[in-house]
């Protein structure tokens, strides 16, 4: 590889796609005489979504007989990353089946017929692909765990979570330490969503190193630092599960120095004044705001605050020490001594799981307190945690059952909302709408029964409507639900973007009717945006708190109708609430006199002020 096309893959893989845009104008005509240029251009038109040059690309590499093989195989990738699965299908039996194709374009095969339902038939592929192919290239590796992975969970059929993990283990379980595997066996055998990956997290290993250190680094990393897991949970409690992964995940991070430094913290005294650490996953997210919100109103007096991060927070106004910890993944280990070495006598979450750190940060004892916060809504199971912070409106019957955790639950929805937070929300609010759903959970969180509900709506409905997704990016689960959608909703009523931000998300949502909440993941944040800008949110609440986030919101706001009781409830209130104008237009009335119900909240600011001088 030249020195330009690594300054065009460096720029590819750092997400600076203009400046690999603009490498490729200096680029000389006999660029594309290179099959590794070639390469270059495919990723780059592939992670900007532009289609247009990708066909022209593919329309140059046929009319040469030498580059026709290479042309499907570049189709065959088009097809997919659109999801096209049918047609990516059709390229690979009809043009490249029989002509050795790459471990790449068998994993995009496979993951084309997982979003056809052609279960069996991908994993015979997945079951046909030797380990010599799988440690070729780094990316090869990350991909080839993702589709054993994505294997077992795309469908939530157990019968088929047992079949990828008796495949897992035929495949892998020579090449692990005993730890790795029982951490990937349990993962398979319990129905998560599998890792969400983003684009830039694996960097490449020196060619020096071997193959088989490339692939144990990688899979290493897959487990402990660079995935983060987004259980799409099953409708019951998993508390259990979640205990025993974090068994399995403990004996990964946590070693004797660690076992060491807790015995000792155990039985350190609490300092005075009280230094209390706030560890705030990404300080511009909502779950981070809400936990400041409460600190900056409650005042304590006789106490020191830290605020604790490894993301930028000079933006956080809170006045108090701020502790910017270094952001590399590999000093995981060096982030938690930093914290240890703050004296803390409680150390608060916002969330655990939604930033990867705090799910190793969770397996050890940083402060003599540690307590979790609901931004992300599911025990950490971990026995370091001592308390989670929950809301009393969102638990079921017998919530203490879901957690591992002393469970603490708040008045109302559990958080303390600011009212200027949502003053451009109200600016926003409209008098005509489209006649629309739309759906802004994301997309890991779908479920089949969500899409035939959808399905179900739309052919019972008699006026004409659409249903739009904001999607947040390009991952193997978005494809296969995008695609499962439009294999069941005519694509007429489907429209699929791109995330937006600011007043362009605020003016799209408010376009439409009703948004959808999906089943057994509510939306909270989301919820709440729709409310203030006038968006009623139909919901169908679970047995657990992270499927109950909106109907909680609906009933402080006394809009306990838009609360279904049951799958077959939830399509007939859609249908009522897009049929008749009336109906939306009572339900949006009375939502514009009670939301503020949500705001300021004395009860839960008096309550978590309560808890936490308890604590010290």
């Amino acid at each position: 590889m030249n020195a330009l096309e690594q300054q065009i893959l460096l720029a590819i893989h750092s997400g600076n796609f203009q400046e690999a845009y603009r490498l490729l104008g200096l680029a000389p005509k006999s660029f594309l005489e290179q099959g590794e240029s070639r390469a270059l251009l495919v990723e780059l038109f592939v992670q900007t979504e532009n289609w247009s040059d990708l066909e022209t690309l593919i329309f140059h590499l046929k009319r040469n007989r030498e580059t026709q093989i290479e042309a499907a195989t570049v189709s065959l990738r088009s097809m997919y990353e659109q999801g096209n699965f049918a047609a990516a299908i059709n390229v690979y039996e009809e043009q490249l089946k029989h002509h050795e194709p790459t471990l790449a374009t068998r994993l995009n095969y496979a993951f084309s017929l997982m979003g056809m339902e052609r279960i069996k038939e991908a994993f015979a592929v997945l079951s046909n692909i030797e380990i010599g192919m799988a440690i070729e290239s780094e990316s090869n590796v990350y991909r080839f765990i993702k589709a054993v992975v994505n294997l077992a969970v795309v469908l939530r059929n157990q019968g088929y979570l047992v079949a990828a993990r008796r495949y897992a283990r035929l495949l892998l379980r020579d090449h692990l330490r005993e730890s790795e595997w029982n951490l990937l066996n349990y993962l398979l055998a319990t129905p998560w969503s599998g890792p969400r990956f983003k684009r830039n997290e694996l960097t490449l290993e020196q060619p020096s190193q071997s193959m088989e250190r490339i692939r144990l680094g990688v899979f290493r990393e897959f487990l402990k630092i660079s995935s983060i897991f987004y259980p799409t949970y099953p409708q019951d409690n998993n508390r259990e599960n979640l205990e025993e992964y974090n068994k399995i995940y403990r004996s990964l991070t946590v070693d004797s120095n660690e076992l060491d430094a807790e015995k000792k913290l155990q039985s350190r005294r609490l300092s005075s004044p009280a230094k209390i650490g706030l560890y705030l996953s990404e300080p511009n997210r909502h779950v981070s705001k809400w936990l400041l919100a409460l600190f900056e109103k409650m005042g304590l007096k006789k106490t020191e605050i830290f605020i604790i991060s490894t993301n930028d927070i000079n933006g956080v106004t809170f006045s108090h020490r701020k502790i910017l910890l270094p952001r590399a993944d590999e000093k995981i280990l060096e982030q938690a001594h930093l914290i240890r070495t703050l004296g803390l006598d409680v150390l608060i979450y916002s969330d655990i799981g939604m930033d990867s750190r705090t799910r190793i940060f969770s397996q050890m004892r940083l402060a003599p307190i540690q307590v979790c916060h609901w931004g992300h809504p599911v025990t950490s199971g971990s026995r370091a945690i001592d308390y989670y912070v929950s809301s009393a409106a969102m638990e079921p019957e017998y919530p203490q059952d879901g957690y591992s955790e002393k469970l603490i639950s708040l008045p109302s929805i559990g958080i303390y909302i600011k009212g200027e937070w949502y003053s451009h929300h109200l600016l926003q609010n409209k008098v005509q709408r489209s006649h629309g759903f739309i759906v802004i959970n994301a997309l890991n969180k779908m479920s089949i029964e969500y899409i035939e509900s959808l399905r179900e709506i739309v052919k019972h409905s008699n006026k004409a409507f659409r249903i739009s997704i904001l999607k947040t990016g390009q991952s193997d689960i978005d494809r296969f639900y995008i695609g499962r959608l439009k294999k069941v909703v005519n694509q007429s009523v489907l429209s699929v973007r791109d995330r937006l931000s600011g007043k362009a998300y605020l003016d799209f949502v408010g376009d439409h009717s009703v948004n959808a909440d999906m089943f057994f993941w509510s939306g909270g944040n989301t919820t709440l945006d729709c409310i203030f800008l006038g968006v009623p949110t139909l919901t169908l609440p679970g047995k657990t708190m992270r499927s109950r986030h909106t109907c909680a919101i609906n009933t402080v706001c006394g809009l306990e109708v838009l609360n279904a009781q049951d799958q077959r409830d939830y399509e007939s209130k859609a249908i009522s609430l897009l049929n008749n104008d009336k109906d939306a237009r009572d339900v949006r009335a009375q939502m514009q006199e009670t939301r503020l119900k949500l705001i300021e909240r004395e009860d839960v600011l008096e309550a978590y002020q309560a808890f936490v001088l308890g604590l010290i």
